[in-house]
């Protein structure tokens, strides 16, 4: 549930980011061969035939795997909405000093595949700069904002698409989303926060 809620305030920034996005593009984004909507047994088989090894069922009924993305260690999430697939996060274990590496190499991976990122950045907060030696601290408390976005449809953002960053602890996290994650998103932080 953390990780949802971390990645919560990204998505929502996200989100506003995307209204000069360029109109009409239309694609479904796909981790692998796993279709929107696949049941819990056809989300292990197809990953498992893509070589990651189930690792556990969580709280929240989402798959955890392992495997190799790049030839980094990687986790995959996949997140489940009333047994159904609504979303994966790919989060690639890169050391320290590969992240910056990692995510120009999964960027050029997911622009030949998908064409261009509809929108990417690459920010710093005070008293960090890009190019001052000290991207990977900036990254490590929050003052760096690094991300690529591929939507599905740029009139509709919660149709679903296709994200990364690199995340606090220097990972590469590249999340797919389908159509019906942004409905699941809103259903689980507010579950979260029911007792407020």
């Amino acid at each position: 549930m953390k990780r949802l809620l971390e990645a919560f305030g990204l998505w929502m920034t996200l989100l506003s980011l995307t209204a000069s996005v360029l109109h009409g593009q239309t694609r479904d984004y796909r981790f692998g061969s796993v279709a929107w909507g696949s049941t819990p047994s056809e989300v292990r088989a197809a990953l498992t035939a893509q070589g990651f090894v189930f690792v556990k069922v969580d709280e929240d009924g989402d798959y955890d795997f392992e495997g190799k993305v790049l030839g980094y260690e990687t986790k995959i999430y996949a997140y489940m909405a009333s047994g159904r697939l609504v979303k994966v996060q790919a989060m690639l274990a890169t050391p320290d000093e590969d992240c910056f590496r990692a995510y120009h190499q999964m960027v050029d991976l997911l622009t030949k595949k998908y064409g261009p990122p509809s929108r990417e950045g690459e920010n710093y907060d005070s008293p960090y700069e890009r190019g001052d030696g000290y991207e990977q601290t900036a990254v490590r408390v929050g003052k760096a904002h690094i991300t690529s976005v591929w939507l599905t449809d740029t009139d509709e953002a919660d149709k679903g698409g296709l994200w990364m960053t690199i995340g606090k602890k220097l990972t590469v996290n590249v999340h797919y989303e389908g159509p019906q994650w942004a409905a699941e998103l809103g259903r689980r932080q507010s579950q979260s926060t029911k007792a407020f």
